[in-house]
């Protein structure tokens, strides 16, 4: 295994330990990992999605895409205001702090200071596609929470 290889199995790791953890820990949710596999472009789809920029020596993407509804429970989860309640703005700011929270969380894992971090964008959508024009593999973890399916994607050059 490759120096390169080696550091995205790390990422990849990281992630996935730190998706337990915060969705555990910060929406009291339990998280059950499907699936964690590789795809040849970095394509996020669905109506909610947060992505976070890895700059530094080892650049890369973060994202995290799931239904409304579910970013709605997760931000329920976490501030303890009822899921109807949530406006807009809530989801957007929720969306984003999930992966604020995962890609801190994978940093802290990582222990690699050379690691910089953007602030998150989210998006709120019907049906959005947002693709980073990348020629790495991107690391695509599923999860399923609450009966539904969220996925991270990552990709560290």
């Amino acid at each position: 295994m490759t120096d390169t290889e080696t550091y995205r199995a790390r990422i990849v790791e990281s992630l996935k330990n730190t998706v337990f953890e915060v969705m555990g820990t910060m929406a009291l949710a339990e998280v059950t990992a499907t699936d964690i596999g590789e795809s040849e472009e970095f394509l996020v789809s669905g109506p909610a999605a947060g992505l976070m920029l890895l700059a530094g020596e080892r650049p890369g993407m973060v994202a995290v895409s799931m239904s409304e509804s579910l970013v709605r429970g997760v931000v329920a989860g976490i501030t303890g205001a009822a899921p109807e309640s949530l406006s807009r703005q809530d989801l957007l700011d929720g969306i984003a702090e999930i992966v604020n929270m995962l890609c801190g969380g994978m940093k802290t894992k990582v222990a690699d200071a050379g690691i910089q971090l953007s602030p998150p964008l989210a998006v709120l959508g019907n049906d959005c596609t947002l693709a980073w024009k990348t020629d790495r593999p991107t690391g695509v973890l599923t999860f399923e929470m609450s009966g539904e399916s969220f996925t991270v994607h990552v990709c560290a050059l």
